[in-house]
């Protein structure tokens, strides 16, 4: 259990990828072992010899989406012997997940990175750097306005040049589809109104702003058409029912969230395969108020907000929710009880069909990640990291979510980070190549943890079929 006291933390819906506008009813869909074809307004999945389409996704004949692994040995025993399409054979592959031809026996394991510390909330930029805000002084005692740039093919991180207007601190940082970065809000009176806009061509901010109501701990996710949705946070202990759209330029204002459906504080957002968005959870505020079990869809192409007909199993705030291939929602992670008091974490799992707007729980029993980090993978599954309980406090553990529960099996079980670590906000990203960043992070309040780690989950089915090192769900070409 964790107490909330000068620190809180964001977790941001995922939304499985970072296109633009898209026509193609297989954008988005990753079929494993196959490929996505449309027949007019529907999408199939053709499947590789030896497998069959089960919804939009190729799974083994006869056996399920883990049964072509042998769990005792990283060897693929199925008619697909190289997984990751990297011309090496899982057998003598060092790194068989990942495309790795040179055979670099390092090339995948998880690792410590040497970095700067705070409570990130970062994006993940077209050439696969990563851009990091909410970096933390500890002599002041307070968030700074420097940014910070990871790249994956070093493994290392660079002060930005560029400045933000203010540090940001426990705002939120949306990719565009023109490849600029929205960076908006923050835990201060003056930050809480700010916008600035990236660009990673100049490595530098354009004041965007004033956002009209201003907030910190709301959600953000990018729109099928370009824009980015701002949905909830609160405002000097207020809540903020109206959505914000930000369209490249500026900011306008939208419908509120109905007082039956999801909460503004922590509530996680995540765009569906049909371009629709849902909102899950979150609090009123944080001052007593206890998570919702509320949900509700927006629809861009009618500017609508509803509340969903069926609410979620088990209310939750702070958590993670990812896009499975067949389209329906993995709702996992977060955290139960009074804010402003003692939390605990949740640790079921949950399933959103979009089809009629329906959860259903799963079984399982996971970790208690309360307060750590959630992301979504690139197969559909959900990771959650660190966080705290009553028994440890900070803790190392990693849970990985799927459609079936909890993955207990090796390879497919996650294991433990390097150190622990909570409050990790929403800096937690799914890089190009299907690892993950996990950076910054405290281990108790005031104690900050330097640096990062690059965590490299099992994936069983081709991610990157055309080997150009860029996996299938952020893959343009």
């Amino acid at each position: 259990m964790r107490r909330i006291g000068a620190f809180a933390v964001l977790v941001l819906g995922c939304s499985g990828g970072d296109g633009g506008p898209s026509g193609d009813p297989c954008d988005g869909i990753v079929c494993g072992h196959g490929d996505c074809f449309a027949d007019g307004a529907a999408a199939e999945c053709v499947c590789d010899d030896g497998y069959e389409a089960r919804g939009l996704s190729c799974v083994p004949q006869g056996g399920d989406s883990d049964s072509d692994t042998d769990t005792d040995s990283d060897t693929d025993t199925g008619p697909n012997p190289d997984i990751d399409g990297d011309g090496v054979p899982n057998e003598d592959d060092s790194c068989p997940a990942y495309p790795n031809p040179e055979g670099d026996p390092t090339a995948c394991e998880n690792r410590l990175i040497a970095g700067p510390v705070g409570i990130f909330s970062s994006a993940i930029l077209p050439d696969g750097s990563v851009l990091l805000l909410g970096a933390y002084d500890p002599g002041a005692d307070d968030f700074t306005n420097e940014v910070w740039v990871y790249s994956p093919a070093s493994d290392r991180f660079d002060l930005s040049e560029g400045v933000a207007s203010t540090p940001h601190g426990f705002g939120t940082a949306t990719a565009l589809s023109d490849g600029r970065v929205l960076v908006a809000g923050g835990e201060s009176l003056v930050g809480a109104a700010s916008a600035d806009v990236y660009d990673p061509s100049t490595d530098d901010f354009s004041d965007v702003g004033p956002m009209n109501p201003p907030s910190f701990m709301h959600a953000a996710v990018a729109l099928d058409d370009g824009r980015a949705m701002l949905v909830g946070g609160i405002e000097d202990g207020a809540p903020i029912r109206a959505l914000r759209f930000f369209d490249g330029d500026g900011f306008v204002t939208g419908p509120n969230i109905p007082d039956n459906g999801a909460e503004p504080f922590g509530a996680a957002a995540i765009r569906l395969a049909d371009g629709r968005v849902l909102v899950t959870g979150g609090l009123a505020n944080c001052s007593g108020a206890e998570p919702t079990d509320g949900a509700t869809i927006y629809d861009p192409a009618g500017g609508t907000l509803e509340v969903t007909s069926g609410t979620l199993r088990q209310a939750r705030a702070l958590h993670g929710m990812s896009l499975l291939p067949d389209g329906r929602v993995l709702v996992f992670g977060g955290v139960v009880g009074a804010c402003g008091g003692t939390l605990s974490g949740v640790t079921t799992l949950e399933v959103f069909d979009p089809a009629d707007d329906s959860f259903s729980e799963i079984p399982a029993e996971a970790s208690d990640h309360a307060l750590g980090g959630n992301v979504a993978l690139a197969d559909g599954t959900g990771l959650s990291m660190g966080g705290s309980d009553a028994v440890a406090g900070a803790h190392a553990r990693m849970t990985r979510f799927r459609a079936d529960g909890v993955a207990v099996d090796p390879p497919f079980e996650p294991g433990l980070m390097a150190l622990a670590r909570q409050f990790l906000g929403s800096g937690t990203v799914l890089l190009h190549d299907g690892s993950v960043l996990v950076p910054g992070g405290v281990l108790h309040e005031g104690e900050f943890v330097a640096g990062a780690e690059r965590i490299f989950p099992w994936y069983d089915t081709a991610i990157d079929r055309d080997t150009d090192g860029v996996i299938d769900v952020y893959d343009t070409d």
